[in-house]
């Protein structure tokens, strides 16, 4: 049974991975959204994992998926504001 962090990963590695192609293929402003979006849901397995560790067994310990989770939160208002235009584009 995949649990729900499992499945944002996922999620989030294929949000990333398509806006990797996005990238390669000049939509910078649809990268962009991507990359806030794929930022977003890793600020969210993040902190669930943060939630996790706390009462289990982890590879990290809770502060260090705090800190994945504020970097993760600092890149989707980065990557938002960039594809907002309010940043400029790539």
């Amino acid at each position: 049974m995949v649990t729900s962090r499992g499945v944002l990963a996922v999620m989030t590695a294929g949000v990333f991975l398509v806006a990797l192609v996005a990238l390669r293929r000049g939509a910078g402003q649809v990268a962009a959204w991507l990359l806030a979006l794929g930022s977003a849901l890793a600020t969210v397995w993040s902190l669930l994992s943060m939630l996790w560790a706390e009462n289990h067994a982890s590879m990290a310990p809770p502060d260090g998926y705090l800190s994945l989770a504020v970097l993760a939160a600092v890149t989707t208002l980065y990557f938002g504001l960039r594809a907002s235009n309010r940043a400029g584009p790539f």
